[in-house]
Formats: C-alpha cells, sequence, structure tokens
C-alpha cells in the first residue's frame, strides 16, 4: 500500500489491471513498507532476496537471491508471508477499474519509464 519510490509505485501500479484480469491476485499491505522479496512454490522451494523481478536488478545492481530447499526453513518463509497476508487487502478489478482519470493517467506516463526505473 505504501511506497518509498513514488514513480516505481506508480509504473508498478499501471499493470494492476492486466494482471488482475489475468486473476492474478494482489494484496497491499497495510502495516507500513513491505520490502520483502521471497517466493516460496508447494514447500519445496523458496526464494528469498534482494532482487526485484526486472532486468535493472538482474543486471545492473548486482542483486543476488538464496534459492532454499529445506523444508523447515521454507515453512518459516511461507509462515510469516501468511502473517503478510493477514495484514493486507486484495484488489479487486472492479473496484480497480473505477478509479479517477488523474491518477490512471499518472500511472500511464510513469508506465512508459517502466523500463528505466
Amino acid at each position: 500500500e505504501k511506497s518509498d519510490q513514488i514513480l516505481v509505485s506508480a509504473a508498478q501500479r499501471s499493470f494492476y489491471a492486466q494482471l488482475l484480469e489475468m486473476d492474478v491476485e494482489i494484496y497491499l499491505f497495510t502495516k507500513g513498507l513491505l520490502h520483502s522479496k521471497t517466493l516460496t512454490i508447494d514447500k519445496t522451494f523458496a526464494l528469498v532476496g534482494t532482487s526485484n523481478m526486472d532486468i535493472r536488478s538482474f543486471a545492473l545492481n548486482l542483486e543476488m537471491n538464496l534459492i532454499l530447499f529445506d523444508e523447515d526453513t521454507i515453512q518459516q518463509i511461507s509462515d510469516q508471508q501468511k502473517k503478510y497476508l493477514d495484514l493486507a487487502y486484495p484488489i479487486h478489478l472492479n473496484h480497480w477499474d473505477n478509479r479517477g482519470f488523474f491518477k490512471t493517467f499518472g500511472e500511464a506516463i510513469a508506465r512508459l519509464m517502466a523500463p528505466l526505473l
């Protein structure tokens, strides 16, 4: 819900409608800035790191991710993810589509710069 990068956040939000149309679930965290980057898959694989999923993070920022296969550690990460979701609310497409002109216009402008952010 909160971001420390206004332009990056606007560019990110410009993709939400498209993702929601593909049944991707998007939740906004309500208790401050959440900068965590974690991924768990079927309690057998986890990814924890500093990298955003973009070319800038992978190629320019020298960020790193840790791949985990330890079931106990993966469970701990999964439990923390659930705690974060308990402090978040989902975005629904019908609500998202009813935002004002100035928000959507600003996000569209930011989206043009997304490859550079």
